[in-house]
């Protein structure tokens, strides 16, 4: 098991709105990938702030480019078959307007995104980057047969990149 950061990123920190507030966790990933990773999430309201998260972390703060990495990510083909070929259904979702084609979902739903970032730099000193993971989540609230109410995630449009082989992540 490795020891990989988590942060979440909730808005605009109360403390000093001019400022976003992260929070940073510890998690164990059962991985094989042996470089660094940028696990983020973070409500999709903020996708218009990504260039300033993209800096926090020391990353090519170019939101096109960001969009860019999500297509390609997202739009890659899918197959449903078993594991002796069975199966017709496949299909490839593309989004012509990123982020603009995902925002109307949910309006509470959260982007969770994998970054590889690379050796290479911008201009600027910021360092390149592969986008590996994206996940949309979105919150949906659950009744129990008791009638507790209880929070709940669909995960949705869920795509690792070929790019990089990771096996499983906790």
């Amino acid at each position: 098991m490795k020891k990989r950061d988590y942060i979440y990123i909730e808005g605009k920190d109360p403390a000093d709105p001019s400022q976003l507030k992260y929070i940073r966790r510890d998690i164990e990933c059962d991985d094989t990938f042996d470089d660094e990773l940028v696990m983020m999430a973070f409500p999709i309201r903020l996708m218009k702030e990504i260039s300033s998260v993209l800096s926090h972390f020391g990353l090519r703060d170019d939101a096109e480019y960001f969009y860019s990495e999500c297509k390609e990510v997202v739009s890659v083909p899918e197959k449903h078959v078993n594991s002796k070929g069975e199966g017709k259904l496949t299909f490839q979702s593309y989004f012509h307007k990123f982020p603009d084609s995902v925002e109307h979902f949910f309006e509470d739903a959260i982007i969770v995104v994998i970054l590889h970032p690379l050796a290479a730099t911008t201009k600027g000193g910021q360092r390149d980057y592969n986008m590996i993971g994206y996940i949309h989540v979105n919150h949906i609230d659950f009744k129990t047969p008791d009638g507790e109410v209880l929070p709940g995630y669909y995960y949705n449009i869920l795509r690792l990149s070929g790019r990089t082989r990771l096996l499983m992540m906790h």
